[in-house]
């Protein structure tokens, strides 16, 4: 089944006018697929190929829109100095090259030899791994043009009449495939190529993408240290969800700080992990919180497969929500408070003008006084505070104090 994905609604059109477009995102998260369905007049090369790689290396740059023209490149980061020939070829005065797309599971335009060649010309855009929503139709639900997350970022003044339909507990097929969307993501990740496969192949295929992980990492930076660095990633999935320390890692690892901060940006830069920093203020946490950005793989790498823990289950809900904000297009800051006295808010998203507070707790029941660190911040945030939600694993939708509200999260990321 072809799963529709929210980034066909930004993806620009050929037609649209001359543009170099870069779609990025993890490994075996749809990217080709995604693209051979926008673009299927463009002519594909797969530059893992090492027939493709050594024919495009003969090219020159005058020879390049004749003999390629307009094409998907898989997996750019495999050859980089074809960024320069197609910077040249975009620039041609005559017969200039009108339209192209790069595809990496990297971050290119954080490769040195890329961005200084292509920074300013390339169109971005991220593929990020599949959603709730997104992932929903497979189990027979419904398409969502605009989950309840993104309509409640978009207007928070409105939490009591967007929560109001969910006050009861839902039901029926549209809830199911839902609800069995938001398990398999929990379980097993978000990555489309895991969907066909049988339950038991699972971990195994996921096992074996961290060799081909590190096998692709080395194509692209040095890791001196291939030991080193297993442990690292190893000990750094494991810590999905926590606070991050480098020097208590950097120790674990035997590794100098210095090399824990470059084993760090190599997991950012392949879509591995990222950093959700700390709100800044006095007596505040100042560190970072690791997040691995797709669970089935912080499974698999870490050995952590059994029952989800509530650090696991806060990690996955976390990058849920803002992989649908971002798949959507909407771009908020993202941090989470915790003070040295204790107070905890899980994740601060902050649209323009106001501020959203939430806490992800992995029970069936929630309480008032389950609100109470989200009423206590609001004297932080004064009168941009628009709100707080109680993320949590019931069936319905419940106000507990004036401005903080319980929703499941089957519902705040799939309806």
């Amino acid at each position: 089944m072809l799963l529709r994905r929210y980034l066909t609604r930004r993806a620009p059109n050929p037609s649209a006018g001359r543009r170099l477009v870069a779609v990025t995102g993890p490994l075996h998260a749809g990217k080709t697929t995604l693209a051979k369905e926008l673009y299927p007049g463009l002519r594909y090369l797969d530059l893992e190929s090492a027939q493709a790689q050594n024919r495009l290396r003969e090219l020159t740059a005058e020879e390049w829109t004749r003999a390629v023209g307009p094409a998907l490149l898989d997996e750019l980061q495999k050859l980089p100095e074809l960024a320069e020939k197609l910077r040249e070829a975009w620039e041609e005065e005559e017969g200039a090259l009108e339209f192209s797309v790069l595809l990496s599971s990297f971050r290119i335009l954080s490769l040195e030899p890329i961005r200084e060649t292509l920074a300013g010309q390339v169109s971005l855009y991220e593929l990020w791994p599949l959603t709730v929503a997104e992932l929903a139709p497979f189990y027979g639900g419904l398409t969502v043009e605009l989950p309840l997350i993104a309509r409640l970022i978009r207007t928070p003044q409105e939490f009591p009449k967007l929560l109001a339909p969910f006050a009861e507990t839902m039901g029926g097929t549209r809830a199911e495939a839902v609800q069995a969307a938001l398990v398999h993501i929990l379980e097993w990740g978000g990555l489309p190529a895991l969907l066909e496969r049988p339950m038991g192949e699972r971990i195994p295929w996921l096992q074996e993408r961290q060799s081909t992980f590190l096998d692709d990492l080395s194509d692209v930076v040095r890791v001196r240290n291939r030991k080193a660095f297993s442990t690292f990633y190893r000990l750094a999935a494991t810590a999905a969800g926590e606070i991050f320390s480098y020097s208590a890692l950097a120790r674990a690892v035997g590794v100098p700080i210095t090399t824990l901060r470059l084993y760090v940006e190599y997991l950012e830069l392949s879509y591995q992990s990222m950093l959700l920093p700390a709100y800044p203020g006095p007596r505040l946490v100042k560190l970072p919180k690791l997040l691995w950005l797709d669970s089935g793989v912080q499974r698999a790498v870490s050995g952590q497969i059994g029952a989800l823990s509530a650090q696991q289950y806060e990690n996955a809900v976390i990058c849920q929500i803002l992989f649908t904000l971002w798949s959507l297009g909407l771009r908020v800051r993202a941090c989470f408070l915790k003070s040295n006295a204790g107070l905890a808010v899980d994740l601060v998203l902050e649209p323009e003008g106001y501020v959203l507070t939430f806490l992800v707790k992995a029970t069936e029941r929630v309480a008032r006084e389950d609100a109470a660190p989200l009423e206590e911040v609001r004297s932080i945030f004064g009168e941009r505070y628009g709100g707080g939600i109680v993320v949590y694993r019931g069936p319905r939708a419940e106000q507990l104090t004036e401005m903080v509200y319980a929703v499941p999260d089957w519902i705040l990321l799939g309806y």
